[in-house]
């Protein structure tokens, strides 16, 4: 079973590879309400100067050292909320720069990460092969799938603002990709189960 789980690992890796790398590149759809930075001449130096380390950062910022007393706590969570209806809001994954942009190492690392997952697809499908219809088995792809798609661009929605175009956008290309690599997975799981049981 451990050789069934491991080419069925590297089928769907590689089909979810192609498959996402077509939606990005192929489709508008990857790169759905994302835009350049406006006035990237000015912000960039002001980022640079006034941030020195990578991070997550949100704006605006609120107070929350453990030594402020119940009055300072109240007092600064009225001065956030008061900054937050003005505005502006917003995150910032940051970096200050200093290396080289490597495309190529983007990609092992994407397809890595592609792979561990499609691990974990092939596993649940090759210790549920014996008790399950081709049919179930797309199926349960399919809501793995769903489940993906909406968990995390679904909070980062919700919390961050994300836009809801992208989101959406985002959100259909995860299950999407994974549901058709699912498809040839459970397929793949299916004949190697009767085979076994022959």
């Amino acid at each position: 079973m451990v050789k069934n789980i491991l080419v069925n690992t590297i089928v769907g890796a590689v089909l979810v590879f192609i498959l996402s790398s077509i939606w990005h590149v192929a489709t508008p759809l990857g790169e759905l309400g994302v835009k350049n930075l406006p006035n990237e001449a000015i912000l960039a130096p002001a980022l640079k100067l006034g941030i020195s380390d990578p991070g997550f950062y949100f704006f605006p910022g609120i107070n929350t050292a453990k030594n402020l007393t119940k009055e300072q706590q109240a007092a600064e969570q009225t001065r956030y909320l008061e900054a937050f209806r003005r505005g502006p809001t917003g995150i910032l994954i940051y970096s200050p720069g200093g290396t080289d942009f490597s495309f190529g190492k983007l990609l092992v690392n994407q397809f890595l990460l592609t792979l561990v997952l499609a691990f974990l697809v092939a596993w649940i499908l090759g210790v549920t092969a014996a008790g399950t219809t081709y049919g179930q088995r797309v199926m349960m792809v399919a809501v793995i799938a769903a489940f993906g798609a909406i968990i995390v661009p679904g909070q980062y929605w919700n919390w961050y603002e994300f836009p809801t175009n992208y989101t959406v956008a985002y959100a259909l290309g995860i299950f999407i990709c994974w549901a058709l690599a699912g498809v040839v997975m459970a397929s793949l799981v299916g004949k190697r189960a009767k085979t076994q049981s022959a």
